[in-house]
Parts: C-alpha cells; structure tokens; sequence
C-alpha cells in the first residue's frame, strides 16, 4: 500500500472514530465543486469523432444499467437497491483522467467523460430518485436539480471561463496538485464522519452493513467490466476506468443530502475497492498508484 493509500484509509477510519466532524457535513457540497473545478480546467473540445460517440454510450450504458439493477434488487431489499444505483449512477471520477495518463492511453476520452457523465448525473437524478423514491420528504426535483447543476454547472462554466480569458492563470493552477487532493481527503472524512455517527445514533444490524460492503464490492466490479466492453478494442482501458472510477464524493453528498446517511457507506466502501483495483493495475504497468 502507497503513502496515498495510506491518506485514504487514514482519512476513512479517523471519520469513524472521531465523528464530531459531522456537524460540518454541509460543507462537502462546496469542497465538491472546488474538486470538480481543478479537472474541468483541463477540458478541451475532443477533435476525435469516435469519442462523442463513446461518451454517448458510457452515458446510456450508466443511466440503464443503474435502473436495472435497482429494480432487480428491489424486491429483496428496497434500501439496498437504492445504493446499488447510486453507485452504477455515480459520474466518472475527476481523478480518472490523471490514472489514464499514467496508463499512457487516451486522457481525452477520459475527460470527456468526467464532463458528460456528471453532467447527466446532475440532469437526471433529480427526477429518477424522485421516481424510484416517490413522495419523499429530502426529494424536491425542482430543489434537486438546481442543487446538482449548481454543483457541476458552477465549476465547469467558471473553469471554461478562465480557460478562455486568463490562460496563464489556468495553466498556473492546473499545476497545484496538494491542494485537490487535501479537499479529497476532508471530504472523505466529513462523508465518513456523518455515516459513523448515524451508525452510533441508530441500530444497524452487522448484516446489513456486510450487505452494502458486498453491493459495492459487486457494482465496483461490474462498472469496470462493463466499462470495458463498452470501450471495445480502442478504448478498453478508458471505457473501463470511466465506468468503474467513480466520482464517490459527488454521490456520497447526494446520498447523505436526499437519501439516508446509512446509504453514504456504499461511496465510502466502493472507494477502497476502486482504489485497490486501480492500484494494482497500475503496479502491473510499473507505474505511481493513484491519488482517488
């Protein structure tokens, strides 16, 4: 296990012991859209034809197969349905594009990616939770909706806008590397933090905690194969790094804003399982293991 491992497994079991940091979950909404700015000044207009094809099918790929698995899942428990999908549903990782780039394959494909997925995420859960989920209190499509796209709309159009007028500056802070992955890691906490002290403050059987570990073990599998297939035989590994590399804060955030502080333990789970997917396939490629 890498240094930044080490950070990740740190920040994780430092939320669950010392929870106190939940208080501060409000904040994770705005850290977030810090994370998001960083990568999306990094966007450019891909002049390969073939990827805003792919970026169409990982969208349709994610939107389907999220809504398949919840209604299969639903009959057997309601709860762990719901995690199920927000995890296939979760938009590619901003931190995708930098583990393609030490793979040495196609970082554009990657970006777009980052770009269409989480927008599409924004635009579209909104109104799928509140139809998986009808009449509940936290989900407000319209509320929802102008949460998301405020969270993804804010940082792509400001980056987009530095891009296009202070190139300098964008090409100065596109070198700061520190302080994206500190936000990371206080995000992990604060998401961590909330589910710990909603596991103190309620009876959640053992079993149920060992199903979500399962579900994301599962998904995280499943996205990564999948992601895969969907690449086909050009873009294998980037189809399977922007499916299975999820963007676990965003959902972690979503789940702990609208759906349940129980459901946060699917992100926080399905992050250490992608992080020791992408860690050993980076040491089979000798190279640096990932940062998230």
């Amino acid at each position: 296990m890498n240094k930044n491992s080490l950070y990740l497994v740190g920040a994780i079991a430092t939320g669950f012991i010392f929870n106190r940091g939940h208080e501060f979950s409000f904040l994770i909404k705005y850290l977030l859209m810090i994370m998001l700015f960083f990568p999306l000044l990094k966007a450019t207009v891909p002049r390969d034809a073939a990827v805003y094809s792919h970026a169409m099918k990982l969208c349709l790929v994610m939107a389907g197969t999220s809504i398949a698995a919840y209604w299969l899942i639903k009959s057997l428990d309601r709860d762990l349905a719901t995690i199920a999908f927000l995890l296939i549903a979760t938009p590619t990782a901003t931190a995708a594009p930098m583990v393609i780039r030490l793979l040495n394959k196609n970082v554009t494909y990657v970006i777009t990616a980052v770009v269409t997925t989480n927008l599409l995420a924004a635009l579209s859960l909104p109104f799928i939770l509140d139809f998986i989920h009808p009449g509940e209190r936290n989900i407000n499509p319209g509320n929802m909706l102008l949460a998301t796209m405020t969270v993804v709309g804010i940082p792509l159009v400001l980056a987009q806008l530095i891009r296009a007028y202070r190139i300098q500056l964008a090409n100065k802070l596109t070198k700061i590397n520190k302080l994206p992955f500190l936000i990371w890691l206080l995000v992990i906490y604060l998401a961590t933090a909330k589910a710990s002290e909603y596991l103190y403050s309620h009876h959640v059987p053992s079993l149920m905690l060992g199903k979500i570990a399962l579900i994301s073990l599962l998904t995280c599998g499943f996205n990564f194969l999948i992601g895969h297939y969907v690449g086909g035989v050009n873009y294998a590994v980037e189809g399977s790094q922007s499916l299975g590399q999820k963007n676990t804060m965003f959902m972690s955030w979503i789940a702990l804003e609208y759906v349940s502080p129980l459901a946060v333990l699917g992100p926080v789970c399905y992050l250490v399982f992608q992080n020791l997917y992408n860690s050993v396939l980076l040491s089979r490629n000798k190279h640096p293991k990932p940062v998230g």
